[in-house]
């Protein structure tokens, strides 16, 4: 079997293929390829197609190739215009930021040698352009925020979030994308204690990058509360009520159920006695409030119902001394609001909760014996303010 027919009966005979993200196989300009028959003997290859034209392929954002079998040996360089804008491996190719839209052009040449008795050996050679479509598109959903709110970051045309890149990386922060409609969603939490007056960082997958400036504002000024009864004590306090909420071990959720504004409950038959980042004054201490503190207005019943506002699944229904009977709902994207201090609970883990729905009553405080339940709101296990969830930006988040 030394004729060019034998070919057919040795798979190895056939030159691997390189092929595009896109599943389209490009096709070599030159094969030089060598198979081993049975007798021992290595045969060139003839059947392997080639093209003298230089052809032009379609790719989805990043310029993403890859062999069914990894060659020994890879000389990759990129042109744009005649002028050499990347050499290197063929895996860092895909994270080659492109910031035209013209067509590039790729030279590629593999070897797989002749060693360990292999029943092949050669070298594949591709010269083609790229025109990428499709391109990826990165948005933010407001350019300035207050310290303790947060903001969206939304990205289109990404096919693995593996390979988005988030530079810088803040300290305790790394992004969790999850798919909103057509498009992928993080949220990006602004700590109230954090120092930042501006925060930049930079978005990118494969040839799309772009970069964002965002303005962060102080902590505006909040109306202190003062009472004479101990609101807090050693066992209450904010740090062991955060300490509480942040040791509370959470199944991940991959949805996101968010639409629009949150609900304010001061809407309803509730008044905030004080809000996150308020100074509580007990006596001669005086206390930063994490969270909000609601009580039922005048006219309203004892027991009331406690309703959702947003959106979202159960993810946790608990009981412990420094949240008392608690749900924590998960909106998606790691934000979840904290409904604690409640009468009784009338959901479970896994429902799901739409807007407005009930998830249980208010309950009287244990130490200052008023009638109303305490909200708490984190994101990737930063507490922030719950009051930007109703601001007036979550109205441009359909």
């Amino acid at each position: 079997m030394r004729t060019t027919y034998a070919e057919g009966f040795y798979d190895h005979s056939k030159a691997f293929t390189l092929t595009t993200a896109d599943l389209d196989i490009i096709t070599p300009t030159s094969v030089a390829w060598n198979y081993k028959t049975i007798d021992g003997q290595y045969l060139s290859a003839t059947k392997n197609e080639t093209t003298n034209k230089v052809m032009v392929y379609e790719i989805t954002s990043a310029i993403e190739v890859s062999f069914d079998n990894k060659p020994d040996l890879t000389s990759v360089k990129v042109y744009n215009n005649d002028s050499l804008i990347y050499s290197g491996s063929i895996e860092a190719l895909s994270s080659l930021e492109v910031d035209t839209s013209d067509v590039i052009r790729v030279y590629i040449e593999a070897k797989w040698l002749h060693i360990n008795h292999r029943e092949y050996h050669g070298t594949i050679v591709y010269d083609f352009y790229v025109r990428i479509k499709n391109r990826s598109v990165f948005s933010i959903s407001s350019n300035t925020v207050s310290a303790g709110g947060f903001i969206f970051l939304d990205c289109s045309n990404v096919n693995d979030t593996e390979k988005l890149t988030f530079i810088p990386s803040r300290e305790g922060f790394k992004p969790v994308f999850r798919q909103y409609n057509n498009r992928w969603r993080t949220v990006i939490p602004f700590p109230a204690s954090t120092d930042e007056t501006s925060f930049e960082f930079t978005v990118s997958y494969g040839a799309s990058a772009e970069s964002f400036s965002v303005q962060v504002t102080p902590v505006s000024e909040k109306t202190p509360y003062v009472t004479d009864s101990p609101l807090y004590t050693d066992t209450y306090n904010p740090q062991t009520i955060q300490n509480a909420i942040l040791n509370t071990k959470l199944p991940e959720i991959t949805s996101v159920y968010f639409r629009g504004n949150f609900e304010n409950p001061q809407r309803g038959r509730y008044q905030a006695l004080y809000t996150h980042c308020s100074t509580v004054s007990c006596g001669e201490e005086d206390y930063i409030a994490i969270g909000n503190k609601y009580i039922l207005k005048d006219d309203a019943a004892n027991g009331s119902s406690v309703k959702a506002i947003q959106s979202g699944v159960v993810a946790y229904v608990g009981h412990s001394d420094e949240l008392g009977r608690f749900v924590v709902l998960d909106h998606g994207c790691g934000l979840r609001t904290w409904y604690t201090d409640l009468g009784s609970v009338d959901v479970d883990q896994g429902d799901l909760l739409l807007l407005g729905e009930h998830i249980g009553k208010t309950g009287t405080d244990p130490i200052d014996g008023v009638e109303g339940f305490s909200l708490y709101c984190t994101v990737n296990d930063i507490m922030i303010d719950p009051e930007t969830l109703w601001s007036s930006q979550r109205q441009q988040q359909k």
